[in-house]
């Protein structure tokens, strides 16, 4: 009667054991186990289910109207030599890209002293719902110029609330758009529709 001892290297966990060698217990026994899994192991991934949606690129006027159709965004910026990003609500004013900011703050601070090009901001929106990854996202990149004339600065101060106002928050700078870029994330199939 033979006793033999195997280590099964392919298990996905150590196995040690020791087989007695009986016509009703054949060594195969584990092998047939391992040759299955190691089959199994093989086998490529897959992805179940394909994406169904699709994306379309926005023309600059649709993207611009679709930035106006929400009230917050993120402003993106340099501090530091470093891209510094705030999130602000905004409001579309002639085509223009309006944010409220107060005195001291790094944003107001790089436009003052920008010259009469301005400085150079990106300014992202969008809406896209979490559920069904549908929605859109526009991205513009343009040149921030401080707000200094008296007049504009009181319109300005009446069409935009700050969200949550601090004190000193007088201050207000427009970014005018020069790159405008706009996806839209709409279902396969879909016909696109004006619509926000």
């Amino acid at each position: 009667m033979h006793h033999g001892r195997r280590w099964e290297q392919e298990a996905p966990f150590p196995v040690c054991r020791s087989t007695r060698i009986t016509p009703d217990r054949p060594r195969t026994d584990w092998s047939r186990w391992r040759d299955s899994y190691s089959s199994e192991k093989k086998q490529p991934m897959t992805r179940k289910h394909a994406p169904t949606n699709r994306r379309i690129e926005l023309d600059p006027a649709e993207a611009l109207r679709l930035l106006g159709s929400v009230p917050l965004g993120r402003v993106v910026f340099t501090r530091q030599a470093l891209p510094t990003v705030r999130p602000v609500n905004h409001v579309l004013d002639s085509g223009d890209i309006v944010i409220r900011t107060h005195e001291g703050v790094a944003l107001t601070a790089r436009a003052e002293e920008a010259d009469d090009t301005g400085v150079v901001v990106a300014y992202e929106a969008d809406a896209i719902d979490p559920d069904t990854h549908l929605g859109w996202s526009v991205v513009v990149t343009g040149y921030a110029h401080l707000v200094t004339d008296p007049a504009e600065l009181a319109r300005i101060r009446d069409l935009l609330q700050p969200w949550a106002p601090v004190e000193g928050m007088d201050q207000a700078v427009r970014i005018r758009p020069e790159v405008v870029a706009g996806v839209r994330l709409t279902e396969a199939g879909a016909t696109t529709t004006s619509s926000s």
